[in-house]
């Protein structure tokens, strides 16, 4: 008998579903032993308990302590038995069970349901349901729950079992590559099911099971994509001994994953698609074949028969020109003079037009099988552009990784003999690097490559004056103290105007698509206010919190210094005039004032406590306010999720050490840890929305803040304090870059993120303010204060 503990429900709106997992079990299934799965702590609290028995081949689960109103996904079929909770588990096709209400019972919408039946319906979603939507949870219990699905090292599944799994899996091959087709005749490509990543089998157990039967044996995997891959024999025979071998078997190679193998001849290979759906950098060129392989084998003599070949952690390098100082990734020091060979190779660069002036430093890398080199930037002051590498001996994946988000990664091919010109986009926004492994994916093909000996060329021509790219926000060079965290006011002007004010007009419109969520401790805020009050919102943005729909009996106005969304909210039937948060244009007297996610845009703490001055200034005695954060805490935040995530698929300890060394320098936040508290957070928009967000920049040049102000009846009466609603009286002025119509904009925005205890030290700074709570919410603080006296 085994136990499994489903918690974690969640329940989202009136029609989507949401997950459960698997926190824990202990078990023992006929035929042999399971490994639980690590999803969620042991000791969570368990909300459903499920009791399974029965043989390899078929389970009864009971359901216990089970919300009445409550539908199951399971990865199994499944079908009723009668009675209030007992159903036969079946191994086939995912299917729905629904269970049932109570007699007589109300359900959210308030209309009684009395249907005491299950509903059986195939698919993800139920058909017809005895339940309201809104009532309806999905638990997504794991393959474990099926006695069926595990089998021990060596087990066999044969006959209407197998054909019955066959089945279900060329259905899924159809589904995502339907081009491939199925063979009724041996042919010299398999399909092979429960064969990826996502079924626990590596790469290198993949390698070891097919080449026994074929020593040239291809393979075409799909890393994190598909729950199959593809077998390219060089013969028929081959392939027909490893299907009659391997057919309906969990292969014993396997170490993980207890999945039977499904195999079937295919006729084909599908489509070549690239291998993670990541369009690789901007200005990024590969040059085929650039040398010959007599040229090759010249090079690759030069490099390994020098005495200064130097063997390092990770790999062995040879210098010449300049010495490369990896302290600083730098070359100044002259060394031994470039040698005839390269400088021919340098002639070719130049008269191909590739570069315009003669390298002086030049790096020969030599990697045994496995080795890479981590993830970085040729630094932007030490270098010129473009840096040139020439690959020589093997193929080998490059992956080139956003620096401004760190989920983004694009793979990239360097097949052998071929020329590598990082440029532009890609050598001044993109990290380079080759992950140590044995095995690479190549991206054009999907076909498994193994690692061998490889020897890389890098061409580089040192800088000799500052950087002046055009990727100051991640040069290393600070621009003479623009791209430093500031300290005096007249930068911080400079700094919020170019990356916040500007940024927002240009993001205006995908901004207010993605800001609806209202926050449960602002909620409850306003939520105390009493009707009839009049509440004022500084920094309003699209005007979620101003919704007249909300009726909640509130006067409500908001300020923003954003055109854009002053637009938008008032579009909305929202009472908003254009002003700052160091300067609102309105009057004193407020009962209430909300600032949500505007203080952290500040530069300096000066700043913002000038900020929490200005809204204290705007309430009446014993009037109260409410302002949001981010915090450098992100501790259980989805925020936090995501970024666990994000470390996982691209994380690098000594990358984050050498990040926080960049003190005083404005760093962007890549995804993953906050390294300092004041950064610049990216902020993408698609090509397509940047280009409507020129158009409507382009018609409402015209608009003046006076113009707005007269827009909006029944505001005069609270205008009047701040005549100029833009710190210094100047609006800034709105440019929408020119961008391709599927090519993303990145915009970064400036972000102090407070650290523990700092914003109830900020408020408790201002006179006449007494702090009522401080709360952590999805990696916000939430601070309500009281005016409770005049200053």
């Amino acid at each position: 008998m085994r136990r499994v503990f489903i918690s974690s429900i969640f329940l989202f709106g009136s029609s989507a579903l949401a997950g459960a997992y698997i926190c824990g079990f202990d078990s023992m299934v006929a035929g042999g032993s399971m490994s639980p799965p690590a999803l969620v702590s042991a000791a969570a609290a368990p909300k459903l308990t499920m009791e399974a028995t029965g043989g390899t081949r078929r389970g009864t689960a009971k359901f216990a302590s089970l919300d009445p109103n409550l539908v199951v996904f399971l990865p199994v079929g499944i079908s009723t038995t009668g009675g209030t909770g007992g159903a036969v588990m079946e191994g086939g096709a995912e299917m729905v069970l629904a269970l049932p209400v109570p007699e007589g019972a109300a359900d959210v919408d308030g209309a009684a349901s009395g249907s005491s039946e299950f509903v059986v319906e195939r698919g993800h979603y139920p058909k017809r349901q005895s339940v309201s939507p809104r009532q309806v949870y999905a638990l997504i219990i794991a393959m474990y729950f099926n006695a069926d699905k595990e089998r021990p090292v060596g087990a066999v599944i044969t006959g209407g079992k197998l054909l019955k799994k066959s089945k279900k899996s060329l259905e899924q091959l159809k589904r995502h590559d339907p081009d491939v087709e199925v063979a009724n005749e041996p042919t010299k490509i398999l399909f092979v099911a429960n064969s990826s990543v996502l079924c626990s089998v590596s790469p290198e157990e993949l390698q070891e099971i097919f080449t026994q039967f074929d020593a040239s044996v291809e393979l075409i995997v799909f890393p994190n994509r598909r729950a199959y891959s593809f077998i390219e024999f060089s013969t028929i025979e081959a392939a027909s001994r490893a299907k009659e071998e391997l057919n309906g078997k969990v292969p014993e190679q396997l170490r993980k994953s207890h999945l039977p193998f499904v195999i079937e001849f295919v006729k084909n290979l599908p489509l070549s698609k690239t291998a993670d759906g990541v369009a690789g950098p901007r200005d990024l060129q590969i040059v085929d074949d650039f040398v010959d392989q007599g040229i090759e084998r010249d090079l690759i003599d030069m490099v390994m028969t020098d005495p200064r070949l130097n063997e390092m952690k990770h790999r062995s390098v040879l210098h010449w020109g300049h010495a490369f100082d990896y302290s600083t990734n730098s070359a100044f020091v002259p060394i031994e003079k470039i040698p005839s060979r390269l400088e021919m190779i340098v002639d070719r660069l130049i008269e191909k037009g590739h570069i315009t002036e003669r390298p002086d430093q030049i790096t020969a890398n030599v990697y045994s099988p496995g080795q890479g080199i981590p993830s970085h930037f040729d630094t932007h002051s030490a270098f010129e552009d473009p840096v040139v590498s020439l690959s020589l001996l093997a193929d080998v994946v490059m992956e080139f990784k956003d620096a401004a988000n760190s989920a983004r990664v694009a793979p990239i091919l360097l097949p052998r003999r071929s020329l590598c010109l990082i440029q532009g986009d890609s050598r001044y926004r993109w990290k380079h690097g080759i992950v140590n492994r044995q095995y690479d994916v190549c991206p054009r093909t999907n076909r498994l490559l193994p690692r061998q000996q490889r020897v890389s060329i890098t061409f580089r021509k040192i800088r000799r004056e500052p950087c002046r790219c055009d990727y100051k926000e991640f040069c290393d060079w600070d621009r003479n103290g623009e791209m430093a965290v500031p300290s005096a006011s007249s930068a911080a002007r400079a700094l919020e105007g170019s990356y916040v004010a500007d940024v927002y007009e240009r993001i205006a419109p995908h901004f207010d698509e993605t800001r609806h969520a209202v926050w449960s401790g602002v909620k409850r805020f306003l939520d105390s206010i009493p009707r009839g009050s009049l509440l004022y919102d500084i920094g309003c943005g699209n005007g979620k919190y101003l919704l007249p729909e909300r009726n909640d009996g509130l006067i409500k106005i908001g300020a923003d210094r954003c055109l854009g969304l002053c637009e938008i909210a008032a579009s909305k039937g929202c009472c908003v005039v254009r002003g700052d948060a160091l300067g609102a244009p309105l009057r004193a007297g407020a009962d209430a004032v909300i600032s949500i996610a505007v203080l952290h845009h500040m530069s300096t703490a000066e700043r913002r406590r000038k900020a929490v001055e200005e809204i204290a200034s705007l309430l009446r005695v014993g009037g109260r306010a409410c302002v949001t954060v981010w915090s450098l805490e992100q501790g259980q935040s989805e925020y936090a999720k995501m970024r666990e995530n994000r470390e996982e698929n691209g994380g690098n300890k000594e990358e984050e050490r050498e990040r926080r060394e960049e003190n005083g320098r404005l760093l962007v936040h890549d995804g993953r840890e906050f390294v300092q508290q004041d950064l610049l957070v990216p902020w993408t928009v698609a090509g397509k929305e940047a280009r409507k967000a020129k158009e409507e920049d382009e018609s409402k040049e015209e608009e003046t803040f006076l113009s707005w102000r007269l827009m909006i009846a029944g505001l005069w009466m609270f205008v009047g304090k701040n005549d100029g609603a833009v710190e210094g009286g100047n609006l800034p002025e709105i440019r929408v870059a020119e961008t391709d119509e599927t090519q993303e904009e990145e915009e970064v925005r400036f972000y102090h993120v407070f650290a523990e205890g700092e914003l109830a030290e900020l408020v408790q700074s201002v006179d006449g303010l007494k702090l009522e709570s401080i709360e952590l919410e999805q990696g916000n603080y939430v601070a309500v204060f009281e005016r409770i006296r005049s200053r």
